[in-house]
């Protein structure tokens, strides 16, 4: 068997590829995976250190403020990433192509279909993006991360309900172990904080409040994840403001965190931004989330995924518009001063999570064969 995978950008589009990557390899060991996407983001980094190969396409997307020339110049780039892609199709000839998202998919998923090849693509989000809208004109299946995604495709019968699937390690830790390995109190409440793979200045920012509030409690500990963007202006406003972190004993402050399963299973509450993969990964885990959609999202898709999970009463969200520093410490204080708030919203936050859509994607890959 042999699997071209594409899927890139941000790690909303490229964890659930290599989810399902892990899980063919996970059934069948002698298959044989190869991703396309771009050597100059986060794939180029991610893909490898999970032990997979990465050709190159050299794809670049636009934004809708673009002129007409900066459109046009993108225009040309995708001919020349499409070439890329149908020659990677013709010289590794796979069995089935899979798109994961992000502008990278299109053009690999696009040559595979026109190459006759068996296409699934995997849409993350509760509203799909341009890609899929397009893509799904040629896929043979997509798989849906909610339920409502078939009104938003021409061909709503090709749409499986499958969930987001996430990485096999979420399911190799425990409370009890993640705590020990982090070393922290089994008793602390845990509140783990983080922008998504491009960071959120505001949401740094208000953090430092809740830091300040919280710091060397003995009932809490708070570990902050910048994003690697905004780690050097956080620190530096943090010292701005006093905050010395040698001297706070239960706050840990990082950059960026590649082992997420064991930080998301050390966890009480999660703070973050909304992209589908960070929902998939804390609902799995089953854990209360407050959640600040990134505003820029492409067709506001990160404000309508925090929607369903508070609409589930697995979370809640602040607009990034209406986010303080004061409002968010607040919503904190609502949770952990509630017992029952917080085990209702784990406990219905689990409920959202389909903890085999890893295997359920495989099923329909295996029927395309």
């Amino acid at each position: 068997m042999k699997i071209l995978i594409a899927g890139g950008g941000t790690g909303g589009h490229i964890y659930p590829a290599v989810a399902i990557a892990n899980q063919i390899k996970y059934e069948h060991p002698d298959a044989e995976i190869m991703f396309g996407g771009r050597m100059d983001c986060m794939e180029a980094d991610i893909v490898p250190k999970a032990g997979y190969k990465l050709s190159s396409i050299r794809i670049y997307g636009f934004e809708r403020y673009y002129s007409k020339l900066q459109k046009a110049g993108v225009f040309i780039k995708m001919f020349r990433g499409f070439n890329d892609a149908r020659k990677l199709v013709k010289e590794f000839d796979p069995d089935v192509v899979i798109g994961t998202g992000g502008f990278v998919s299109g053009p690999v998923v696009l040559a595979g279909a026109l190459k006759g090849k068996p296409t699934l693509i995997h849409e993350q989000n509760a509203t799909p993006g341009f890609t899929t809208k397009t893509l799904s004109k040629w896929a043979n299946v997509v798989c849906s991360s909610f339920e409502n995604t078939k009104e938003f495709v021409k061909y709503p019968d090709r749409v499986v309900h499958t969930g987001n699937p996430v990485r096999r390690e979420f399911g190799l830790y425990n409370r009890e172990i993640a705590r020990k390995t982090l070393e922290v109190d089994k008793n602390r409440r845990v509140i783990v904080c983080f922008g998504g793979s491009l960071g959120a200045k505001n949401l740094n920012d208000s953090m430092l409040y809740l830091i300040d509030k919280y710091k060397n409690r003995d009932d809490v500990y708070i570990y902050h994840v910048t994003g690697k963007a905004g780690y050097d202006e956080f620190m530096e406003n943090a010292s701005n403001q006093g905050i010395n972190f040698g001297e706070i004993h239960n706050v840990e402050i990082k950059d960026y965190v590649y082992d997420m399963p064991l930080l998301l299973n050390a966890a009480d509450l999660v703070i973050a931004r909304s992209g589908a993969g960070a929902i998939a990964e804390i609902t799995y885990v089953g854990l209360a989330g407050i959640y600040i959609p990134y505003p820029l999202a492409a067709d506001d898709h990160q404000r309508k995924n925090a929607e369903e999970v508070e609409k589930a009463g697995a979370g809640i969200m602040i607009l990034d518009k209406d986010l303080s520093a004061v409002k968010l410490a607040g919503e904190v204080d609502k949770i952990l001063d509630n017992e029952e708030l917080l085990k209702q919203m784990s406990y219905r936050a689990k409920l959202l999570s389909n903890r085999n859509s890893a295997e359920m994607i495989v099923d329909e890959i295996e029927k395309l064969l």
